[in-house]
């Protein structure tokens, strides 16, 4: 479980990789999926990020099993701006009908002060 700290209003980029006992996974013909909500179940407000065209690319090699999860600032920027949020989020990796954890934790969105 981590915890993924950004700003809101900010643009954020984080590298992905995924391993399956040790080696690098190989992406091809999977895809990713990350969410982000402030509740588990229901909740007011949600991130939904996905490969291969909407916020998540897969690398090239796809053997590498990595990938970029982007968090645009537009993402964020219903939230109020002096306060932080945490929101609950997981990554899953899809392949066919199977979904598949890879990770979860918690994304820290910090206030912005300034433009």
């Amino acid at each position: 479980m981590a915890t993924l700290t950004m700003t809101r209003e900010r643009t954020v980029v984080y590298r992905i990789s995924v391993t399956e006992d040790g080696a690098a996974l190989d992406l091809a013909g999977k895809s990713l999926s990350f969410s982000a909500k402030d509740q588990l179940s229901g909740g007011s407000f949600a991130i939904s990020k996905s490969s291969p065209s909407s916020g998540i690319t897969i690398d090239s090699p796809t053997t590498a099993g990595t990938a970029l999860l982007k968090i645009d600032a537009a993402d964020t920027d219903s939230l109020s701006d002096i306060q932080s949020h945490t929101l609950i989020y997981d990554l899953e990796l899809v392949n066919g009908p199977d979904k598949y954890g890879i990770d979860s934790g918690t994304l820290k969105v910090l206030g912005n002060v300034g433009a």
